[in-house]
């Protein structure tokens, strides 16, 4: 064996004691880098969950509205723990309305006195006459022309 050595462990020689000179430097910026990244990522975890926790939030309040329109109160149909909230989402994450109502008539069936109150959909107009009390006449009725006793007088007779 020789002691000569080649130029090419010569040159890795020299890459070594280069790096050997630069590695606390270097090891220093490697981990402020290392800990920047680190803090970044643990900024962009929260900003994700607290983006998740809005979504979700928003996607209750969704579904408690399209369920308030069978149920008296929309929260009901959360209750029990029968329903589960990603039963009623569709693939892309928004709300299946359709699920929505179905999950809401279910609970009904199960629960009928949780249904909500049935609305008045008619006219609402006055489809009758009003009653006619025989010969009394409002006392301000411009076409009162002595034709009959007034309401006030109705009344002053009674005391």
């Amino acid at each position: 064996m020789s002691d000569e050595t080649t130029p090419r462990e010569e040159a890795t020689a020299d890459v070594s004691a280069g790096e050997m000179a630069d590695g606390p430097q270097d090891a220093s910026k490697a981990r402020r880098e290392a800990q920047g990244l680190r803090t970044r990522l643990r900024e962009a975890e929260a900003a994700l969950e607290a983006a998740q926790s809005r979504l979700e939030a928003m996607q209750r309040a969704e579904v408690t509205r399209l369920a308030g329109e069978h149920l008296a109160d929309g929260a009901d149909l959360f209750v029990g723990g029968d329903v589960e909230m990603a039963s009623l989402l569709a693939d892309d994450g928004t709300v299946n309305a359709e699920a929505v109502a179905e999950a809401a008539k279910r609970v009904v069936e199960q629960r009928p006195h949780w249904a909500a109150p049935t609305r008045y959909d008619g006219p609402m107009t006055r489809t009758h006459k009003p009653r006619e009390f025989g010969h009394l006449k409002s006392s301000r009725d411009p076409n009162n022309e002595g034709g009959g006793r007034t309401w006030t007088e109705a009344f002053r007779q009674v005391r």
